[in-house]
């Protein structure tokens, strides 16, 4: 059976034309492993439907904002604002190529000594096994 998701807005609705329970819709997207791809590439193309949707609702939604910020709409602008993050306290981040090559390098070291001491780590650990168990084989 051929369940074509395209036609429809959700996977169990092309379910149901097709004869089936929602409950097997699900069961084939938890087990089996061609619809669950479907189902993801559906899902891929209908995100980027909405996305490309929304996108051209961009200059009308664009203008009505502008229109209620000339009006004094405090609550548009309180509401610009949080969307905007602008109350937050803005990272400083470096802008100059050199001091930020400076701290990649900084970065890459850190992490150097940073696997060289787990490495280590596990050295010790090991020979402290080792240690163990040649101390327990004489034992015994």
């Amino acid at each position: 059976m051929k369940l074509d998701l395209s036609r429809f807005p959700e996977p169990h609705v092309a379910g149901q034309a097709a004869g089936v329970t929602r409950r097997t819709v699900e069961r084939w997207k938890n087990e089996n492993p061609a619809f669950k791809a479907l189902f993801h590439q559906w899902r891929e193309e209908s995100r980027d439907t909405c996305r490309t949707r929304v996108l051209g609702l961009g200059g009308r939604a664009i203008s009505t904002l502008d229109k209620a910020l000339l009006a004094g709409d405090v609550k548009v602008a309180l509401a610009l604002v949080k969307g905007l993050d602008l109350m937050s306290p803005v990272e400083k981040v470096e802008i100059d190529p050199e001091v930020v090559a400076l701290q990649n390098d900084l970065d890459r070291r850190r992490k150097i000594s940073k696997l060289t001491e787990d490495i280590k780590d596990q050295i010790a650990h090991d020979q402290f096994v080792a240690e163990t168990t040649d101390n327990q084989k004489r034992r015994r």
